[in-house]
């Protein structure tokens, strides 16, 4: 599905990370190829087992090469390496175990569908992880920054879909890492559909939700008890 811009992705990636990976998951066109030509690892899943599982894929790869920072974005052009230094800044400095792009907080279009159900989601996010709304008010955005404590933490993820976005903010405000948002700017465009089932995406969201809640909701009642 990305083949006529992961190329130019990695490419530009490349000029600000020592190595780029690519998780081809399933795809049918020349995605894999593209993503070779221009310099990057790929690791192909045979079939289409979704972006959480893809990510997830890409995490145990690279933990194997123990990165001092590890980048995430999205390989349809949506995100901006040359942003890289900026997502990177916070844990170079060392104030920071994730940091988040938001693009809430810059001058981007989001489509008016995308920031509906975005604040909607992360509202829900900042309820099951105490995260404050300071440093959570953009859950779905893909273009993150984690360190090795962030890394590590990620063995633990379970989503499949969509919702990786959201379980992993959940996971870090729970576990207290420290987490900044830094402001992002997004290229959207007409070619650029999303690819997100609500069908099945929403149900799996709620499910994670209400996981986490029953969870929050045991810790208060244990330490209540003791």
């Amino acid at each position: 599905m990305e083949e006529r811009s992961i190329g130019e992705v990695a490419k530009r990636t490349l000029g600000y990370v020592n190595f780029v990976i690519v998780v081809d998951d399933g795809s049918t066109d020349m995605t894999a190829d593209s993503a070779r030509q221009a310099g990057a690892l790929v690791v192909r899943h045979e079939r289409n087992l979704g972006k959480g599982r893809a990510l997830r894929t890409g995490f145990s790869f690279v933990a194997q090469r123990n990165p001092d920072i590890t980048v995430t974005l999205d390989g349809d052009g949506q995100h901006l390496p040359e942003q890289i230094p900026q997502i990177i800044e916070p844990i170079v400095m060392g104030d920071a175990d994730l940091v988040v792009g938001t693009r809430l907080r810059a001058k981007n279009v989001m489509p008016t569908v995308r920031r509906l159900s975005n604040a909607i989601s992360t509202f829900l996010v900042r309820l099951v992880s105490g995260l404050p709304r300071e440093i959570c008010t953009d859950s779905q955005c893909g273009f993150r920054a984690f360190s090795p404590r962030a890394l590590s933490l990620l063995r633990s993820l379970t989503s499949n879909r969509y919702n990786i976005e959201s379980e992993t903010l959940i996971l870090a405000g729970r576990s207290g890492l420290r987490i900044k948002e830094v402001p992002i700017t997004c290229t959207y465009s007409p070619s650029m559909k999303s690819k997100m089932k609500a069908s099945r995406e929403i149900p799996s969201f709620l499910v994670l939700i209400i996981r986490f809640s029953f969870e929050v909701l045991r810790h208060r009642k244990l330490k209540a008890d003791t």
